[in-house]
Parts: structure tokens; C-alpha cells; sequence
């Protein structure tokens, strides 16, 4: 009986030897795939600076990063998930029964600003948040989608009033 207990643990450190042996080598070549893959770096990224949407009671202002992000589209839509407070931004597509925004056509100074007090008003009074104050959020582009969204319930960056708001668009 003695003799099968030891051959049995012969066994099981012979089976758990080779496990430990095939996922070392597994480790091994998934490290080598991640530090094989390629990258595609933006150089551009850092002087261009952030991606910023600014909501205030005029509507929603786009910088140039974040208008390049979505592709410098001619028009766009903005659609709204109430239940995460997330607003996502795409080029217009010829979608059926959705009011597109014109876009590419209203650069100033940099910036692009749509008209949508309604809505403001409405984000207002779901959130809480006053946009009298305008504020500032660093979008998140998914490639994957190819669309721009603003977690509305995260830290803006900013709580400037319209007028400086504007004075930024001016200057840029």
C-alpha cells in the first residue's frame, strides 16, 4: 500500500512538473507576442492637447482635437444613455429619423459650437449640475465605435462662465 502512495506522488509531481513546464512556456511566448506588437503612436497627441467638450446653457462647444477625433465630419448626431449619464458624439451617417447637427461647416477660432439649450436644460435638471458656469470634460474617444463620449456625472475640468467660455474660443 505504502509502494502505491509513493507512485502515486511520483505521478503527481511528474504531471504537475510538466504543467508547470507547458504554462512557463505559455507565459513566455504571450510576453513575447505583447512586446512584438506594434504600437501607433499619434505624435501629435501631446501638443495637441486633450479633447475637450464644454457643456454651458448655449449648447455644447467642440476644441480641435476632439473635432479631429471625430474625423472633421461634416455633420454629426449626439445621442444621450440616461441610465450612465454618457453622451456619445458621431459623424452622421445617413440614419434614418435622427436630426443631424451641422458641424464641419461652423468652425470658429478652432472651436465648433451646436445650439442645443433644450437638452442642456433637461441634462440640467436630470444631473443637477449648473451649466450656467460652463464646464469642461475630456471626452474618450472608442475607436471601435467611432464615437466620442462625455461621462456627464465625472469631474469636469472646469467651471468657467459663457463669457470666458467664449472669450476661449475667441482667442484660439
Amino acid at each position: 500500500m505504502l509502494h502505491n502512495c509513493i507512485n502515486t506522488m511520483h505521478l503527481f509531481h511528474f504531471y504537475l512538473t510538466l504543467l508547470l513546464a507547458v504554462l512557463y512556456n505559455y507565459c513566455i511566448i504571450a510576453m513575447q507576442g505583447v512586446i512584438a506588437m506594434s504600437f501607433n503612436f499619434n505624435w501629435s497627441a501631446v501638443s495637441g492637447g486633450a479633447p475637450y467638450i464644454t457643456f454651458s446653457t448655449l449648447g455644447i462647444a467642440f476644441n480641435s482635437f476632439s473635432i479631429s477625433r471625430l474625423g472633421n465630419p461634416e455633420k454629426i448626431i449626439v445621442g444621450f444613455d440616461e441610465e450612465q449619464c454618457v453622451i456619445g458624439i458621431k459623424a452622421y451617417a445617413n440614419e434614418p429619423d435622427i436630426k443631424p447637427y451641422e458641424f464641419s461647416s461652423r468652425v470658429r477660432n478652432g472651436w465648433i459650437r451646436i445650439g442645443c439649450k433644450d437638452f442642456i436644460k433637461y441634462l440640467q435638471s436630470l444631473t443637477g449640475i449648473d451649466f450656467s458656469a460652463a464646464k469642461r470634460y475630456v471626452a474618450m474617444y472608442d475607436a471601435k465605435l467611432s464615437i466620442l463620449m462625455v461621462h456627464v456625472k465625472g469631474e469636469s475640468e472646469t467651471g468657467d462662465s459663457e463669457d470666458e467660455v467664449e472669450q476661449e474660443m475667441q482667442n484660439k
